[in-house]
């Protein structure tokens, strides 16, 4: 036995070429292997003026500006853009792909499927955009109880098909909405929609409606904005990644980074940004002191 050992190591020292040859292929192997674990792909959508994706993958706005804030403290990762919508990259989340998404709410399934970073951002709840003469024939009412316009026959709401809610999904999503339909349009369309009085009413971030108002040129007086009765008054949103070791790497690199970045004088205004009136600023900077830096 020992003298076939010996003659086996013989046989292999003599041919260096075929050592060298499985070294090099086992390196090939694992370098490949930590080249694709390093890859980070970034779930993104356009959704102006809080993300501006453009065609080569440049990200810009609120949001745009936060990931490249990640982005930089994570310099130990390649980073790719992956333009996507929300049912794709939950679909991602399933297959546990190497996919990240920064402005994602939490949830109980979600937080089945994904790791969550610290608090990212801070979003005031969307608004119900109605059509004037609509919200007139309400009564002009402060807020709408969603529950219960959902159901009446008298207006026709519009969503888009892609699309979470966010906790109004809930009500959106019920069997007693029956003057909802979903539509397979950008948000963009959906406001030429009630511009052009075929829906009655759709839900949407204010800072949002009111930009594609004024790019697409449309008469302010048709439109009115109210808040849900049922609305939760703000959201914090997260970097979130498939639950797996993978995922929980990144997310605990994230987590550093936005330990540093978050209490900088200037976080607290690039949260504020896209927000026009000083009462949702000055709502922000109270949610930001109170909750947002304490969030774990």
């Amino acid at each position: 036995m020992k003298c076939h050992l010996i003659k086996l190591i013989s046989t292999w020292l003599v041919k260096p070429a075929r050592v060298s040859i499985i070294v090099a292929l086992f390196l090939l192997s694992a370098n490949a292997s930590v080249l694709a674990q390093d890859t980070i792909y970034w779930a993104v959508g356009n959704f102006p003026p809080r993300l501006v994706v453009d065609d080569q993958g440049l990200v810009s706005g609120q949001a745009g500006i936060q990931l490249t804030i990640i982005e930089t403290g994570l310099s130990e990762y390649k980073h790719e853009i992956k333009r996507t919508n929300y049912v794709e990259f939950i679909k991602h989340l399933q297959n546990q792909d190497p996919v990240c998404s920064s402005l994602v709410f939490k949830t109980p399934e979600r937080e089945e499927l994904a790791y969550f970073s610290k608090a990212v951002n801070i979003s005031l709840q969307p608004q119900l955009v109605l059509r004037t003469q609509s919200y007139r024939q309400m009564g002009s009412p402060e807020k709408v109880k969603l529950t219960e316009l959902v159901k009446n026959p008298n207006f026709r709401g519009g969503l888009e098909t892609n699309r979470s809610y966010a906790r109004f999904d809930e009500i959106l999503l019920s069997e007693d909405s029956t003057n909802i339909t979903t539509y397979g349009v950008n948000s963009e369309q959906l406001m030429g929609m009630l511009n052009a009085g075929t829906i009655d009413y759709t839900i949407e971030y204010s800072y949002r409606a009111r930009y594609l108002q004024q790019i697409r040129n449309f008469d302010a007086s048709i439109f009115s904005f109210v808040d849900i009765e049922e609305g939760f008054g703000y959201a914090l949103s997260y970097v979130a990644c498939p639950k797996n070791e993978w995922g929980r790497r990144v997310i605990e690199a994230a987590n550093r980074v936005l330990e540093v970045e978050r209490v900088k004088p200037g976080y607290l205004k690039l949260i504020q940004m896209i927000y026009a009136d000083q009462k949702r600023k000055d709502r922000l900077a109270e949610v930001y002191q109170k909750e947002f830096l304490k969030t774990p």
